[in-house]
């Protein structure tokens, strides 16, 4: 095998060219058209030194040749070694057979959705809630999502949530008694935050939510470390958190 630690693939059409590659720690891969996996990603995850894997695709690589036997299953459990995720919704990812493989390794997982997805089904749901190890949870880039997994709150290892770029969500879910740090990034249609915020959160972050007018109607918890809405927000939301200048020990409200 290649002794290679990093790789980044832009354009490929197969990923047969990957098989030799066990010693790659970190993998970015853009994948063009129908393509498929060729039994060439799970032995790579199951087998191999792979940390961290990007992956941006226009089929269900991960659907299309996960382990099925009971024995590839309790192999690729016990020896998978991904703890870092980042992946579109078209790869299939977010199904039971394939989360439940990942539960006690995976602790970062960004899902990027594409312009037409406008929730997550079901399956996929609670398909995320088997990823019980996670610490911290990315949402991007969905134009047309309409909310938020409402089992969020079950992830009860999540510290960091992000939501970026979800312009016609409006309201986020009940949140994981664990978080320690939200961002709220250009989610224009979200016109309040949740009355109770978890009492573990330390950072709250917003960025161009101008629809947004106010803190929670129950205040933040006294374990703010750090509050931050300097960036095109409301001159409302900004007004209140100033009040909290003193309170909180790192407040930022100006440009």
């Amino acid at each position: 095998c290649l002794l290679l630690p990093h790789l980044s693939a832009e354009y490929i059409k197969t990923l047969q060219a990957f098989s030799y590659l066990t010693s790659l720690t970190e993998l970015a891969l853009n994948i063009l058209g129908d393509s498929r996996d060729e039994g060439v990603l799970w032995p790579l995850l199951a087998h191999g030194r792979l940390t961290k894997l990007f992956l941006h695709a226009e089929s269900d690589l991960f659907a299309s040749s996960h382990p099925s036997r009971p024995h590839d299953k309790d192999i690729f459990s016990r020896s998978s070694k991904l703890f870092d995720l980042s992946t579109n919704n078209k790869t299939g990812f977010l199904a039971a057979p394939i989360c439940s493989l990942l539960p006690s390794t995976l602790t970062t997982f960004n899902l990027r959705f594409d312009n037409e997805i406008e929730r997550l089904t079901k399956d996929q749901e609670e398909a995320l809630q088997l990823l019980t190890s996670l610490e911290v949870l990315g949402f991007a880039w969905g134009d047309k999502l309409q909310r938020l997994p409402e089992g969020l709150h079950k992830l009860i290892n999540l510290r960091e949530l992000s939501i970026i770029w979800c312009p016609a969500i409006q309201s986020l879910p009940s949140l994981p008694s664990s978080l320690q740090e939200l961002e709220i990034t250009r989610c224009y249609a979200i016109k309040s935050l949740p009355n109770t915020l978890p009492i573990s959160l330390e950072k709250l972050k917003i960025t161009d939510c101008n629809a947004i007018k106010s803190l929670p109607k129950n205040g933040l918890p006294s374990s703010m470390l750090e509050l931050n809405v300097h960036d095109g927000n409301s001159k409302e939301l900004k007004r209140e958190c100033r009040k909290l200048i003193g309170i909180i020990p790192i407040v930022r409200t100006q440009n």
